[in-house]
């Protein structure tokens, strides 16, 4: 059966119409939420932007695993009830083990943020566990594979991908492409833990990091007029912010709920706005908890 154009409107306006007194309770008891913007503590260098040895934080030494500590006692004064992080959502089930095995002392935790930091926290709070909140995004266009491990790209997408690649060298090259999401560098200035998050989470950073992801391999056209670049941001880092904001909904099921989500700092403007333009959660400022120690 052909469904009219008359039905599909009649379901839209339905759907405006629905809004009912529950929706405005929810309205009125929003669930607060706090990002956290890291760097990535292992320098996995996966991203096209590298961190050279030199520039690397060795977090295995005993002033480092105090800033950790201490960094641990501020962001608790959030009081959260669930702490969400940067792993894949397939691999729950395995960090709930290597948790439970962390409270029971036979887990030694590896330098990561998400363990580092959230275990941690989880474990000083009492939390049952820590929320795996990641996804790759639709790239299922352009890879084959399960989405969850190793990507082998289809033969149709190779020479596109190959030519992706090649324009973000050239980019790399003229210093146009600044996605600064691995942002653990020493610089100027006291180069505390605490220090390097509080820059990184300034407001008019994570703007500027943002605006590199238009600036960048979203203007690349394989052949003139064609939107090459556009469709590749779209599915490999709009709609994988998308899916970790759905995610981040998901476990949203309890009133009183206070989420403190743990990401790489490249993430945080889409996933603030995503937050606050859905209406159902009000973001407390990071960096409250971070000034004492900035």
């Amino acid at each position: 059966m052909k469904l009219s154009y008359n039905f599909f409107f009649a379901l839209l306006m339905c759907s405006l119409n629905s809004y009912t007194p529950a929706q405005n309770n929810l309205e009125s008891s929003k669930t607060q939420v706090m990002i956290l913007g890291t760097f990535h503590f292992a320098y996995p260098n996966l991203d096209r932007i590298k961190t050279k040895d030199p520039d690397k934080i060795d977090f295995s030494t005993p002033e480092r695993q105090k800033e950790i500590e201490e960094l641990v006692q501020q962001l608790a004064k959030f009081k959260p009830t669930k702490i969400a992080v940067e792993m894949q959502t397939w691999t729950q089930a395995k960090n709930d083990s290597l948790y439970n095995e962390y409270l029971k002392g036979s887990f030694s935790l590896p330098i990561n943020e998400s363990y580092t930091l959230g275990f941690r926290l989880a474990k000083l709070l009492g939390l049952e566990r820590v929320y795996c909140v990641d996804d790759w995004g639709n790239i299922n266009e352009y890879f084959d594979g399960n989405n969850k491990t190793v990507f082998k790209p289809k033969a149709e997408k190779v020479s596109m991908l190959n030519k992706l690649e090649a324009y973000s060298d050239s980019l790399l090259k003229i210093g146009s492409e600044k996605i600064s999401e691995d942002s653990g560098k020493k610089d100027s200035g006291p180069n505390t833990l605490q220090n390097i998050l509080y820059k990184i989470n300034q407001p008019e950073k994570i703007k500027k990091d943002h605006s590199a992801y238009l600036k960048g391999l979203f203007l690349f056209e394989e052949e003139k007029g064609d939107y090459t670049g556009v469709d590749w941001i779209s599915a490999s880092w709009f709609n994988r912010n998308l899916r970790i904001f759905r995610n981040i909904q998901r476990i949203t099921d309890k009133p009183g709920d206070r989420i403190l989500v743990i990401y790489g700092s490249g993430h945080l403007y889409l996933l603030t706005n995503f937050l606050e333009a859905s209406s159902n959660y009000t973001i407390v400022p990071v960096l409250d908890f971070l000034r004492n120690n900035k």
